[in-house]
């Protein structure tokens, strides 16, 4: 069966939406908006539950004028993967609520960690280069900003610029090794699959970047 395309939408954008809400709702629950943040977590998980028993593709246009769309594919692994982000995330903001009682920068933690949640959804969804690019160096900056949350010691400092620099770099390497696939390839860079014709080391050298 066909998923639903609201559906699939609706658990990637949820999250963000979420992150976005979350300096109103903070300055209207305080430090419960981890509990806000944990309901988030759990509409997720219900909609990403709601999904199972359903396989294939939907595609939302991103620049049409270049033909590129983020297209997001459904099957078990990807619901699978899909489940224990969100199921995670629920147990995460929970413990958080007690974690970070009296801690600064509440608002901002939340907030970043619902975009870190919904990168890794993104992820697991995602169904062609263009969508994996975009939501891997969302999780490369959110990930930035969680480790770096205590902005005054230098400790979390540095080890936030390690992180960015692993993660930016290896997300280089991936966008290298996925344009070496277009180039060998006879389909559109935002396809999920690649019909690859070309020299042996070019298709080697991009799946080892890959």
């Amino acid at each position: 069966m066909q998923p639903d395309r609201v559906v699939v939408l609706a658990v990637v954008v949820v999250p963000f939406l979420g992150a976005a809400l979350t300096p109103v709702v903070y300055r209207a629950l305080g430090e419960r908006t981890a509990y806000y943040a944990a309901a988030v977590a759990a509409v997720c998980l219900g909609l990403v539950g709601s999904l199972y028993g359903t396989h294939g593709t939907v595609s939302v246009p991103w620049i049409p004028e270049y033909g590129v769309s983020l297209a997001f594919y459904v099957d078990g692994l990807a619901l699978l993967i899909a489940t224990l982000a969100s199921g995670v995330g629920v147990l995460v903001f929970i413990y958080s609520g007690g974690y970070m009682h009296g801690e600064p920068g509440q608002r901002r933690y939340y907030a970043t960690l619902l975009a870190f949640m919904g990168s890794m959804l993104g992820v697991a969804l995602a169904a062609d280069l263009v969508a994996l690019f975009v939501f891997w160096e969302l999780t490369s900056v959110s990930s930035f900003l969680l480790i770096g949350h205590y902005r005054d010691a230098d400790a979390a400092a540095d080890a936030a610029r390690k992180s960015m620099l692993v993660t930016v770099a290896g997300g280089l390497f991936m966008l290298v090794g996925f344009l070496l696939l277009h180039d060998v390839s006879a389909t559109a860079m935002g396809e999920a699959t690649f019909r690859l014709a070309g020299e042996g080391s070019m298709i080697e050298n991009a799946d080892a970047m890959v």
